[in-house]
């Protein structure tokens, strides 16, 4: 009697565990395959679908998500769609951040893809709280400071106040990083207006740090 209930709590906790799997698999499987989809077809559905992202449980399918929601609003695809397709996006992938934020509080990317969100829907002063609580979690991520980076300068085109001494902090760790130091110079191009703000928040750091990143500019000048 007591071996067959003990073949019973076996089974029964493999079979939970399998249903667990699954659905855990089948969400993680929806969440992959929806970050292939075609940047346009995701700005032409968006007004329609109301969700761009379904729900995932693991880390890397959530930080993919947010580095979809990042680059998808930093792209200047965006701008040939109308407003309320772009809001439309802005707003599925804040909830989403959201969601991830509520179970994994110290997401950084997520407070980044937010902060993204809130920019496009005209919200630059909550943008700026979530990008300084991204800086509070990862404030030695290069990488991370370079995703940030791109969305200030990116908001700095609306609002001209925007930049301050934390994105010149984030410009001073990029400078620190190889991997880093294309995103640098290319942000140092792009933003002709801004080339003061820039070589400023360089101008102290160690004299080879300095060279390298010139170096590095002058390819992109000559190529």
């Amino acid at each position: 009697m007591r071996k067959n209930f003990l073949k019973l709590v076996v089974v029964g906790i493999a079979f939970v565990t399998l249903v667990g799997a699954t659905f855990f698999a089948r969400g993680e499987l929806r969440a992959l395959t929806e970050l292939s989809r075609d940047l346009r077809t995701v700005y032409a559905q968006a007004s329609e679908n109301g969700s761009v992202y379904s729900n995932s449980y693991s880390g890397f399918s959530q930080s993919k998500q947010m580095e979809t929601c990042l680059s998808m609003q930093l792209s200047i695809v965006s701008a040939l769609f109308p407003t309320e397709n772009r809001a439309a996006v802005a707003n599925a992938c804040l909830q989403r951040a959201d969601e991830i934020i509520a179970v994994s509080p110290a997401e950084s990317l997520a407070y980044v893809a937010k902060g993204a969100s809130l920019a496009n829907l005209r919200d630059y002063a909550a943008a700026r709280e979530s990008l300084a609580i991204a800086r509070q979690i990862a404030p030695n991520e290069g990488w991370q400071a370079a995703l940030r980076s791109q969305l200030a300068f990116y908001i700095d085109r609306f609002d001209d106040s925007y930049l301050d001494e934390s994105d010149a902090d984030d410009l001073r760790l990029m400078l620190q990083g190889y991997q880093q130091l294309d995103v640098l110079v290319a942000l140092y191009n792009r933003n002709t207006a801004r080339q003061p703000f820039i070589v400023a928040a360089l101008e102290n750091e160690p004299g080879d740090l300095q060279r390298r990143f010139l170096n590095r500019l002058r390819s992109t000048i000559t190529n």
